[in-house]
C-alpha cells in the first residue's frame, strides 16, 4: 500500500501563515511563505509531522494487474503483427525535483500549474516556485499519480518478394519490413518512465523505428 502526506491547499497571505496548520519545528516554519502548502494534520495533533500524518493512498508501486494483446495477419505476400500492453491498479511517484539539491531543473509539465500571487492558474496543483527547501515531504497532491497505461509495445508491417523474383537471383526469400517499438502511449502519467518511482529526471523510454532487409539464402 502507497502512504503519502497530502495537501489541504495553500497559504494565500501572510496571515495563513499564523491561522493554518504548520510544521512541528520552528525551523521548518521559519521558510514558509504564501504559496507553500498547506499540510493535512491527519492526526489532529496541531501541527505537520511527515512520520504520523502519511494516509493510505491510490495503490502500490507494481500494478496489481498486468494484460497483453497480440494480433497478427497475413495477406498474399504481406504480414502485419502488433503487440499492446498495460497495467492498472498502481501508483507512481513522480516527484517534480524543483531545484533540487541547487540543480536548476524544473520539469516543464508543472511551469503552468504553479501557485502564484497573480492567480494565473485559479487551480494549482504546485506550490510557488522558490529556491529554499520546504518543510514538505512529496505528496499525493502532486506526486502521486495514476500509474495506468496502454501502450503499442510492437508493430511490424513486412512483405515478400515473389518467389519468381528471388529465385532468379538465388535466393529463398526476400523480405522488406518496417517496425517500430513504444510508438504510442495511453496514461496519465507526465512522463514515460513506467515501472519506477521518482521519474522525475529518469531518462524517457525511447521511440524507435527501424527499416531492414532480410535475405534467406
Amino acid at each position: 500500500q502507497t502512504f503519502s502526506s497530502q495537501s489541504t491547499g495553500f497559504y494565500e497571505s501572510w496571515d495563513d501563515l499564523f491561522c493554518a496548520t504548520g510544521p512541528y519545528n520552528e525551523a521548518d516554519a521559519a521558510s514558509l511563505l504564501p504559496g507553500d502548502m498547506i499540510m493535512l494534520d491527519y492526526n489532529a495533533d496541531g501541527s505537520y509531522r511527515s512520520n504520523y500524518d502519511s494516509t493510505p493512498y491510490g495503490y502500490p508501486t507494481y500494478p496489481q494487474n498486468n494484460y497483453g494483446i497480440a494480433l497478427g495477419a497475413n495477406y498474399k505476400s504481406f504480414q502485419f503483427s502488433a503487440r499492446f500492453i498495460g497495467a492498472y491498479n498502481t501508483t507512481r511517484n513522480i516527484s517534480a525535483y524543483v531545484f533540487y539539491q541547487d540543480n536548476l531543473y524544473l520539469p516543464t509539465h508543472i511551469l503552468a500549474d504553479t501557485w502564484t500571487p497573480e492567480y494565473g492558474n485559479e487551480n494549482p496543483t504546485y506550490p510557488a516556485i522558490a529556491l529554499d527547501d520546504k518543510f514538505y515531504s512529496p505528496t499525493g497532491s502532486y506526486n502521486q499519480f495514476d500509474g495506468s497505461f496502454f501502450r503499442l509495445q510492437s508493430i511490424q508491417l513486412s512483405y515478400s518478394l515473389p518467389k519468381t523474383f528471388s529465385s532468379k537471383l538465388k535466393m529463398r526469400e526476400v523480405k522488406l519490413y518496417v517496425n517500430g517499438r513504444n510508438l504510442f502511449l495511453w496514461t496519465n502519467m507526465p512522463n514515460d518512465g513506467v515501472g519506477t518511482d521518482y521519474g522525475g529526471k529518469s531518462y524517457p523510454t525511447k521511440k524507435q523505428l527501424n527499416f531492414g532487409l532480410n535475405i534467406n539464402f
